[in-house]
């Protein structure tokens, strides 16, 4: 019972983290200037049901760069800029995906019912974009 709570937090905590991005502290020097994360608007299931190795789409954030792509609930994230993430713990994936607000996500992805990868093309906006969005999300199917 235990370990099957503690894994329903993790998933939790993850697909928080997965909206929210990384918080950091600031910067002790004035003059230097984080990179602010970008978001693109999905909560990930780690690990995937369907692929143990693989994140799944949880949620699709309505109005957001991801759903705009055609990113649905259920994908499986496969490669994101050319990068296989099979083999990558879960800290890395998040870092992969969430990258730098501004910057562009080359995505291939598995989806049920189709015998072959897609792509696409997200931009990643920054997290105060995404988070203004965050208020529906679209339901599990």
């Amino acid at each position: 019972m235990q370990g099957s709570m503690d894994r329903r937090f993790l998933l939790i905590a993850s697909a928080l983290l997965a909206l929210v991005g990384t918080v950091c502290a600031a910067p002790e020097s004035p003059g230097v200037r984080l990179p602010e994360k970008g978001l693109t608007g999905v909560i990930i299931q780690w690990p995937s049901n369907d692929n143990p190795k693989l994140p799944r789409v949880q949620r699709v954030i309505k109005g957001s760069p991801a759903e705009k792509a055609g990113i649905e609930i259920g994908d499986i994230y496969t490669h994101v800029d050319g990068q296989s993430l099979e083999g990558l713990s879960q800290e890395e994936v998040m870092r992969i995906i969430r990258g730098n607000a501004g910057s562009t996500m080359r995505l291939r992805v598995l989806r049920y019912g189709t015998d072959k990868a897609l792509y696409f093309v997200i931009p990643r906006e920054p997290e105060d974009d995404i988070r203004s969005l965050s208020g529906d999300l679209r339901q599990p199917r």
